[in-house]
């Protein structure tokens, strides 16, 4: 009994200290988590276009501080990209999804599509300054977009340590339960499963298997039990 209390501890003190990042960072959020990483050295040893996007981004940040304390100076009003009204939290229907390829795909994207005037200084080696070659709602429409790749980037790279554990505690995922709840006409769809399109087959053996996953934590278990449920026509029993 004394081991297990000893492992229970343990378990709780490591998932006490996994990043609980909610919702849309800002980019002054974003930068801070950055400077933690920086500390951690967890960018030294990454070539990829992770490291790329973080980089391009801290870029935008310098040119920002430089036009603003500029602006500070003369009395103007500052360039600000968030806009705190505008930040949303992170809805179960719409899960961010994010990870190595999309964020290169994001920043390849990116790269190919801001203009030379502005992509020379987050993409390429030409030094921010205080000036501004474009006008400032051109100046948000592209630099937006890349503040949102660099706070993914960065929300990568603080989650990138924890993905084994993250990936164990699955069975605590709720999603399955959640919508299968508000599933209209559930009962009926699942005593004639068979009769479904393939398209609403496949939603909802997402779902059962992610309700089931919470007692058995294997997926591959849980989807041979419900092929046996369907042979038997007994999905609803599943259920």
């Amino acid at each position: 009994m004394r081991f297990f209390l000893v492992l229970t501890y343990l378990s709780m003190s490591f998932a006490h200290n996994v990043p609980h990042l909610v919702g849309e960072l800002s980019f002054s959020e974003s930068r801070a988590l950055y400077k933690e990483l920086s500390q951690k050295s967890q960018l030294e040893d990454d070539t990829s276009h992770i490291k790329d996007t973080i980089v391009a981004g801290e870029k935008l940040s310098q040119w920002l501080e430089l036009i603003n304390q500029a602006r500070a100076a003369s009395g103007a009003k500052p360039l600000l990209l968030s806009d705190p009204t505008l930040r949303r939290g992170i809805p179960i229907e719409k899960p961010m999804k994010y990870g190595p390829t999309t964020i290169m795909a994001t920043y390849i994207r990116l790269n190919d599509s801001t203009p030379a005037s502005l992509g020379s200084v987050f993409f390429g080696g030409t030094a921010p300054s205080s000036r501004v070659p474009v006008s400032d709602e051109e100046f948000k429409k592209h630099a937006r977009p890349l503040f949102k790749a660099y706070s993914t980037a960065v929300r990568w790279k603080t989650m990138q340590p924890w993905l084994t554990y993250l990936e164990k505690r699955k069975s605590r995922d709720i999603r399955g339960y959640y919508f299968l709840k508000k599933e209209k006409d559930l009962k009926e769809k699942l005593t004639g499963f068979d009769d479904l399109s393939e398209s609403e087959r496949a939603k909802l053996t997402v779902w059962l298997v992610g309700l089931c996953y919470h007692a058995y934590e294997s997926e591959v278990e849980c989807r041979n039990i419900l092929k046996t449920y369907r042979r038997e026509s007994k999905v609803l029993n599943f259920y």
